[in-house]
Formats: structure tokens, C-alpha cells, sequence
């Protein structure tokens, strides 16, 4: 199904300590791990116990680490025998810009992960693994699609074409929600200019500038939306049904790149906050 390359496939008997927390990251090291076969657990200590989340096959570990913080921020063991394919992360995001449907699980797997620590909910499988899908609905309407192919291969540093503007331009007031906690929408947003709040139960999670994508964890986990985000300042948002990004995320690598980026920094900050 996925294609693995750059870095090495691991065998590894179950109890094996694939890494241990606060252990120091280097970005010359494969610090980035995806379970091909098998069952793993990530952990973390916190002031009175361990936050524990079950890893299944199709799921990443170490991203985060990866570029985010300077050591573990937990350990991760395998429970049975497991297959596993290891990467330094710039071999990771190479492999992801050569395999979409290696970018759709990954990114799959930091939103599960992101969700299970904005709820500060163990998970485990009793429900079995999670599985992913490998088609994508993708537009049919071919001018749309033609303006999203000459955003897709636009320069990041210019402006966002009139045309795309005008097809899918969202603008925001300071204070005005964008998006609400349980909704069950799935549009996906392009944050272009301006600043976001990102809060859960009326606790505010993080913020979010121009350059980042939010939106992104209902349309992959087909689940309703996991917190509410609100303009802190008048902000300029691309609003884009699933059908119309999934055009975006297939043509141009960097936009899967950002968002797995964007999850990463997300998830480090949830466990700051354990």
C-alpha cells in the first residue's frame, strides 16, 4: 500500500525500547518511526502517573521530537513483535512528497494522537486498529480545479491570487468564531493573514498565524470539530471544502509537509500542557 524509502525497515521483538523520554534528539538520527506490523505504546510521565496511547499499524511516532523540542517528550515500546520503518526527518518529509497515501495515514495518525491529548484520553484497542482510507474525493469541477492547480504551484511568498480570492476568500472579524467545538462540519481553512485562537471547553489551547491550516482533524477522522477557533485579530482565510484541498494536497508536497508540521507543534503543545 505505502511506499517506504530513505530510510530502513526494523524488526524489533516486542518489549524493545524504541526511545525513551527526555533522551536528546539530533536531526541526523532516524527519529521517525511508522509501524508497518505490530503494536507499540507511546508514554509520558506526568506529576502523578503515566499518560499512556496505544500505537496500531499505520501509525507515527517521533515527529514532533523531530524538529519541536531538543529530547523525547516520551518513551515508546513495542508490545508484540512489530515491523517498523525508521527515517532521519528530512528523509521523512522526502518520502511523504513521493507518496500521498504515506502523507493521508501520517497525517491521520497526528490528528488521532492530537485529539486522544486534547481530551487527555488513554487509548487503547479495544476497538481494534484504526484504519485510513486510500481514495480521495477530489472536485470535478475543472475551473475550480484549475485555479487550485495555480495556487498549489504559486511561490509561497505571493499573494493569493483575485481569482482564488473570490472562489473561496473567508474573511474574519477580531473575536468572530470561525469554527465551533462539536460542530459537524468539515471544511478545511488556509490561514493567510491575520492571528486565530484555538481553545477546547472554553480553555484556550494555543494560537495559530498566518501560513497555518486548522479544520484539517474532522475531515480526516470524519469526527466532529475538536475545539472552537476564533479570529484574535481580523484575519483572511481560504475555505475549502475537502473535495477542493484534497486537489491542493495531492499537487504540491509542501502543503502536507506544513500541516504535519503544523499537527506536530500542535501535539507538543498539548503535552506541555499535562
Amino acid at each position: 500500500m505505502f511506499t517506504f524509502n530513505y530510510g530502513k525497515k526494523l524488526s524489533l521483538k516486542a518489549k524493545t525500547v524504541i526511545y525513551a523520554e527526555n533522551a536528546p534528539v539530533s536531526p541526523n538520527d532516524e527519529t521517525v518511526y511508522f509501524i508497518i506490523q505490530g503494536k507499540a505504546m507511546i508514554a509520558r510521565r506526568t506529576s502523578e502517573t503515566f499518560f499512556r496511547m496505544g500505537m496500531a499499524e499505520n501509525m507515527l511516532m517521533g515527529l514532533q521530537d523531530s524538529f519541536e523540542t531538543p529530547a523525547r517528550l516520551t518513551s515508546a515500546i513495542t508490545l508484540e513483535d512489530s515491523e517498523i520503518y525508521s527515517w532521519k526527518p528530512k528523509d521523512f518529509f522526502k518520502n511523504i512528497s513521493v507518496d500521498i497515501l504515506l502523507a493521508r495515514a501520517t497525517t491521520f495518525s497526528l490528528c488521532r494522537e492530537l485529539r486522544f491529548l486534547n481530551e487527555k484520553r488513554e487509548r487503547s484497542f479495544a476497538n481494534g486498529a484504526d484504519e485510513t482510507e486510500g481514495k480521495f474525493e477530489v472536485s470535478e469541477d475543472m475551473s475550480t480545479v484549475g485555479a487550485l492547480y495555480g495556487l498549489a504551484f504559486q511561490k509561497e511568498n505571493e499573494a493569493i491570487p483575485d481569482e482564488i480570492v473570490a472562489m473561496f476568500g473567508k474573511t474574519f472579524e477580531a473575536g468572530e468564531t470561525i469554527i465551533t467545538e462539536n460542530d459537524l462540519t468539515d471544511e478545511i481553512y488556509i490561514l493567510y493573514e491575520g492571528r486565530v485562537e484555538v481553545s477546547r471547553g472554553g480553555t484556550s489551547i494555543c494560537t495559530m498565524e498566518a501560513g497555518e491550516i486548522f479544520g484539517e482533524m474532522s475531515h480526516f477522522e470524519k469526527k466532529p470539530r475538536a475545539a472552537t477557533i476564533m479570529a484574535q485579530i481580523p484575519s483572511k482565510t481560504l475555505k475549502l471544502e475537502p473535495k477542493n484541498f484534497n486537489v491542493l494536497y495531492q499537487l504540491r508536497p509542501s502543503w502536507s509537509i506544513n500541516l504535519l508540521k503544523s499537527l506536530s507543534r500542535r501535539i507538543t503543545a498539548a503535552y506541555a500542557r499535562m
